[in-house]
């Protein structure tokens, strides 16, 4: 069972990266431009159409093969 001891090994208090997020604090958003336009319904309406539009297709061929029996 001995070798399954521990023996301390002491960290080091100093690990190089204390100033790692200081250096990005100053900035507040990288992912925003201003120069792009803001997504308004319209846009968004034909995404939302065609995701959405499988959904009914299915919903509509097992509503008339229901009705079928």
């Amino acid at each position: 069972m001995d070798f399954m001891k521990v023996s301390s090994i002491p960290v080091p208090k100093n690990t190089g990266y204390e100033t790692y997020f200081t250096k990005f604090g100053s900035q507040k958003n990288y992912y925003a431009s201003l120069d792009e336009p803001e997504v308004g319904i319209g846009q968004i309406i034909p995404y939302m159409i065609f995701l959405v539009s499988p959904i009914f297709i299915v919903a509509f061929v097992a509503l008339r093969k229901s009705f079928q029996l």
